[in-house]
């Protein structure tokens, strides 16, 4: 794996991930970070923390709007796909009888 992301891996996933910059529009803020986080490995990268991202994030004019929403954004409809199917995954993986810790 290889080092933190960069500002420009965060723009390259905005573009390939997600609808931005719109009124009107916000997110779940843990479906985002999850999404980038997912994306960040796939793409051999470390994502870092949430409190880097969130920075990240601030920087690249996104702004918390309640708790947990940030407004401006939104996940294609692929993205989030990604990350429901990775939360089915980790929870058939956290069944009672695996053998797997959660």
């Amino acid at each position: 794996m290889r080092a933190c992301a960069t500002d420009g891996d965060l723009q390259r996933w905005l573009h390939e991930c997600c609808e931005y910059h719109a009124q009107n529009i916000s997110a779940e803020r843990t479906l985002v970070f999850e999404c980038w986080c997912l994306w960040s490995a796939r793409a051999g990268g470390d994502p870092g923390s949430r409190r880097e991202w969130a920075t990240r994030m601030q920087h690249a004019g996104f702004h918390r709007v309640r708790a947990h929403r940030i407004n401006g954004i939104r996940l294609q409809s692929w993205a989030l796909g990604m990350v429901m199917a990775e939360r089915r995954r980790v929870a058939a993986d956290c069944e009672p009888g695996k053998e797997k810790a959660c």
